[in-house]
């Protein structure tokens, strides 16, 4: 069912917005979204990482 759902929402938005919203593309972001739920909690682990001495912000 779940791929079903990203294969209708892909179809619906990939022609408006581009490539970058295929149905590779919703299911990597699902599973970025499953890996670190929590945004604050991504953040937390690359405190420190080369990003914040670039001055790159999230």
């Amino acid at each position: 069912m779940e791929s079903r759902l990203l294969a209708n929402l892909a179809h619906e938005i990939e022609p408006e917005y581009g490539s970058g919203f295929s149905v590779r593309t919703l299911e990597q972001c699902r599973q970025f979204y499953r890996t670190y739920p929590i945004a604050n909690a991504l953040r937390s682990q690359l405190n420190g990482y080369p990003y914040r001495k670039s001055g790159w912000k999230f």
